[in-house]
């Protein structure tokens, strides 16, 4: 987007001033924006599509690894063997570097992600690939593992080069490359899966060689039921061993991410000690409009046995269920939601002390029907689907559903126009809780408008209301927030003007 690199570029050089690395993700292979189905995906891809093609770039198209349940995957640029498009790459990675300045590039490959099914992808290889790498076992150095270790030996050396025109940013130095994908685990896979992901990972470190900036992405991880149990110090312990300077770097969608949940602050945080051992933890939240979430966050990564901290399980079932009990909103530490306790702290720090009490009861959440709706995407755009999809449902369980989304978003929003009568708010907390109050007011619409679309559905003679009101809401987003979208698919707000557009076909085709 026109000004983004001068931009980040600016904001990058602010952080690395005071010792903050400001991360930037991508895809680097595979490209799921192109091929994958979920909500996340729908808006249109801006940057310049790879595809597999021999010779490159004008060459017949031809399929290799990818994700086996999306065929579309198969050919968009996944081919390890094609040194020509592996060059095209580089020099759309190096590019952004080098105008952007990135203190840690998160770089997604093909989005796998368990064990069976990357090791499913390897064997979809092409000729070439077959040739330079026979061994079937996706753990083997003339497997899978080598394959990836040659493509990030390149692109560790490719990065590592870049240096700012001044000399004040040398990539080697200055930018961590964490490589998340193809395989980046599950905590759900049994202890033998695991086994085999440790071994990948080790022969990876091996064939990569040094590279002290270099992480290996992996999804947040428990216990296994045998020693060593903590999942996540073996890998490191077992990559440190290997001697090449190579972290762990864990994901953790434990909840409040948008995609398991959308707790405005979740207590995902306080699942940190089974991470211990990793050089970096990526705790996900819904960001720009739950602030709060982000000095919880910093309490349990500066300290994770801080109070309120998940005790680590004595089995992997265990684990499992405080996992499922963080996404659900059943995990409620009192050191953490209780009166005076870290998330209404952090409210106060941030808010002031009037305000502090009423916004930590909105960032609470807790169950699903109790959370308001503060963005549309996943929770809404799950709903959208089901509903195009004409998917069998419950109409008044829905609605009923919605209805308390609804209560629950007026009720919040209530308390965040009580918290701005404050006096003792400075002006950027002003704006920030504006904000939250029209993101509240524009999910408030939302439910408002599923309930009624439910309704709907069991009673058609209302559909042309339902119409209006879904017309009138996207008129209302188009002409009352921000058009001036820094984000090129128009980030929450793109979301929510294209998630009403969808409601309103839904409505027209009742």
């Amino acid at each position: 987007m026109p000004g983004y690199a001068e931009a980040v570029r600016g904001l990058a050089r602010y952080a690395r001033e005071r010792g903050i690395r400001l991360a930037y993700s991508g895809y680097g292979g595979g490209y799921g924006a192109a091929y994958q189905r979920a909500e996340i995906y729908t808006g249109a891809y801006h940057g310049h599509v790879f595809e597999n093609r021999r010779p490159y770039p004008d060459g017949e198209l031809y399929d290799c690894i990818g994700h086996p349940a999306y065929e579309e995957s198969w050919h968009y640029g996944t081919c390890l063997s094609n040194d020509a498009l592996l060059d095209a790459k580089l020099v759309e990675l190096t590019r952004f570097v080098k105008a952007c300045e990135p203190g840690l590039l998160y770089i997604h490959d093909i989005d796998t992600g368990d064990w069976d099914l990357a090791a499913e992808a390897w064997l979809r290889r092409c000729e070439e690939c077959h040739r330079r790498w026979p061994n079937d076992d996706a753990g083997a150095g003339d497997g899978m593992a080598g394959a990836y270790a040659r493509w990030f030996r390149r692109v560790v050396e490719a990065v590592g080069a870049v240096e700012s025109d001044g000399g004040d940013y040398h990539a080697e130095r200055d930018c961590l490359l964490a490589f998340v994908g193809p395989v980046y685990t599950g905590a759900y896979e049994p202890d033998e899966a695991w086994d085999e992901e440790c071994r990948y990972f080790e022969t990876l470190s091996q064939l990569l060689g040094p590279a002290p900036n270099v992480q290996f992405g992996i999804r947040e991880q428990l216990v296994s039921d045998r020693a060593p149990r903590l999942r996540v110090a073996e890998l490191s312990a077992r990559l440190e061993a290997v001697g090449n300077g190579h972290g762990v770097f864990v994901v953790s969608f434990a909840g409040g991410d948008g995609y398991y949940s959308d707790q405005p602050v979740s207590p995902s945080a306080t699942l940190n000690s089974y991470f211990l051992g990793a050089e970096t933890a990526y705790v996900v939240g819904l960001g720009g409009i739950a602030e709060p979430g982000q000095i919880v966050a910093a309490e349990y990564g500066w300290n994770a046995s801080a109070p309120g901290a998940v005790r680590v399980a004595d089995s992997r079932q265990e684990a499992l269920e405080q996992l499922q009990s963080a996404r659900e909103g059943a995990l409620r530490p009192a050191e953490l939601y209780a009166t005076d306790g870290l998330l209404e702290r952090a409210c106060a720090e941030l808010y002031g002390p009037c305000a502090a009490p009423m916004l930590a009861e909105v960032f609470s959440g807790g169950s699903e029907q109790r959370r308001p709706v503060v963005m549309t995407w996943y929770t809404v755009t799950r709903a959208v689907r089901r509903l195009r999809a004409g998917e069998e449902q419950d109409l008044a369980e829905g609605k009923d559903y919605w209805l308390s989304r609804r209560g629950a978003s007026e009720r919040s929003a209530g308390l965040v126009r009580r918290a701005l009568a404050c006096e003792d708010l400075d002006q950027w907390a002003e704006e920030d809780l504006g904000w939250l109050l029209r993101c509240i007011e524009l999910g408030t619409a939302f439910a408002e408008g599923l309930a009624m679309t439910y309704e709907a559905l069991a009673s058609p003679e209302q559909s042309a209301e339902v119409g209006r009101y879904w017309e009138t809401l996207l008129a209302h987003i188009r002409e009352q927030f921000p058009r001036d979208w820094f984000d090129p698919l128009g980030g929450d707000i793109g979301a929510a003007e294209q998630t009403a557009e969808l409601l309103l076909s839904v409505a027209q085709n009742i």
